[in-house]
């Protein structure tokens, strides 16, 4: 990696010490997340800087995605930083509540007090379709409600 992008790069870097999270100051992307700008062979190229970091700190770059530990898109801190997959991604969103559940997605056409009443029709022998059309839905969320694979927060 040419110098002048090393240097750049920790000229971007807010060190705060060693177990504080390193914030990325310069530009970002549509998700907050930083990035700088790098040339190779006359074509630039994005790359987002906890990634640069990453590689900096490992000599290589990363096959999957960057994991952060402390939960800050911006830190480049490479305590805070490991290799990881989508999947472990979302586990660790699940886990730390950075998901939406409920009626908190921007999809959601249900709300928490919609679910027991589901819950209770098909209980009473309703159909799926029959639930379904009362909530103005289709069937297949009200056969994941019911297969408790969705809507496992509302009792």
């Amino acid at each position: 990696m040419h110098f002048k992008y090393i240097l750049r790069f920790w000229e971007n870097v807010a060190n705060l010490g060693p177990d504080e999270c390193w914030l990325w100051k310069a530009c970002t992307d549509a998700h907050g997340r930083g990035i700088m700008t790098i040339t190779v062979a006359g074509k630039a190229y994005n790359i987002k800087a906890p990634r640069f970091a990453f590689f900096e700190s490992t000599g290589r770059w990363p096959s999957g995605l960057i994991l952060h530990s402390c939960d800050t898109p911006l830190c480049c801190n490479p305590a805070h930083l490991r290799e990881g997959s989508q999947l472990e991604n979302m586990r660790d969103a699940i886990e730390r509540g950075r998901t939406k559940v409920g009626s908190q997605h921007g999809q959601a056409k249900l709300t928490e007090a919609d679910i027991p009443v589901v819950r209770s029709l098909a209980a009473e022998g309703w159909s799926q379709e029959a639930i379904a059309r009362r909530f103005g839905v289709s069937r297949g969320p009200i056969k994941a409600i019911l297969g408790g694979w969705t809507w496992k927060h509302v009792k």
